[in-house]
């Protein structure tokens, strides 16, 4: 059972390859799925065919490729695939596993059938932190680098800075009428893309009157003199970390010396393009996006107001 605060998932949470087999024209391979199982899994790069993903329907999944679909590949005598795994049906999170599975082709001069390996020994991915180990499969986890940045369950973050500059210091504190960034960052666009909503302000004690609306659910910007300027910004920096941005002022409820943030994010896997709204005009989903597509994540930010 996942808990997704933390983005860590128990050892029970697992996929299975139950059989793997191939010829000169096609892949086979069988998945299980433990019943807790409420991920994905799917060839690498092609998330968004639905022909190279997988779902637990209870009573594991036939596979069976031409070796031209899903990036399927031909090196020396063997064919290859690499499958992701991931414990969110619409997210790479924490405990994915990137899989390499190498099949050497069967030769069989009467018949294009595969047949089947009675010698196949079942293997067992599990989806938490550690590593899998194979003498059929090579197993490697998701790189640090294009998953989880500094290596913290964080790949997406809300952040308060100082001045009106994405680049400002990450501020703890902030005078009334400050000049602020609220921000949201996205590590690293490689694997997955953002769209930013619904961002609001409140003291923290559930008082509804302490409620601020800073971004709706469109991604646009809800201007207040003083407090929040109309206009949300994207910017890409280092090639890949994704920034969406909105200026804010310092600003304080009567009933708290705390400001608290929070914003949804939805998140969805590559290649999958967004455009977030800017200057009023709502956000966009393009090409076959469709908002099940995505998965929702709420980001938070505690800021002290001081004298």
């Amino acid at each position: 059972m996942c808990r997704q605060k933390n983005m860590i998932f128990s050892s029970a949470n697992k996929c299975k390859v139950q059989n793997l087999q191939c010829n000169e024209t096609d892949f086979k391979l069988t998945l299980g799925f433990s019943d807790n199982f409420k991920g994905v899994t799917f060839a690498k790069s092609f998330y968004q065919n639905v022909n190279c993903k997988w779902y637990n329907n209870g009573s594991g999944v036939q596979v069976m490729l031409n070796n031209k679909d899903c990036g399927i590949r031909k090196e020396n005598d063997e064919y290859e695939i690499t499958l992701i795994m991931s414990p969110e049906r619409n997210i790479i999170v924490e405990g994915a596993k990137e899989i390499l599975l190498k099949c050497l082709p069967i030769i069989e001069k009467s018949s294009t059938n595969i047949p089947e390996n009675e010698e196949f020994e079942e293997i067992v991915i599990s989806l938490n932190n550690s590593q899998n180990t194979s003498n059929k499969l090579q197993f490697t986890p998701i790189a640090t680098s294009t998953l989880v940045g500094n290596g913290s369950a964080t790949k997406v973050s809300l952040q308060i800075l100082r001045e009106h500059n994405m680049n400002g210091n990450l501020a703890e504190d902030a005078k009334i009428g400050e000049p602020l960034t609220m921000n949201v960052h996205l590590e690293d666009t490689k694997l997955y893309n953002i769209m930013l909503s619904n961002c609001f302000a409140h003291d923290g004690k559930g008082n509804d009157k302490a409620i601020l609306k800073l971004i709706d659910s469109q991604g646009c910007g809800v201007p207040l003199p003083r407090a929040v300027e109309e206009d949300v910004t994207t910017k890409i920096i280092n090639g890949n970390e994704k920034n969406i941005f909105i200026n804010i002022y310092g600003f304080q409820f009567t009933s708290s010396n705390y400001v608290f943030f929070e914003c949804k994010v939805k998140t969805c896997i590559q290649p999958c393009i967004v455009t977030q709204c800017e200057r009023n005009k709502k956000n966009l989903l393009k090409g076959n996006i469709k908002d099940e597509d995505f998965t929702n994540l709420i980001v938070k930010y505690k800021l002290e107001i001081k004298p």
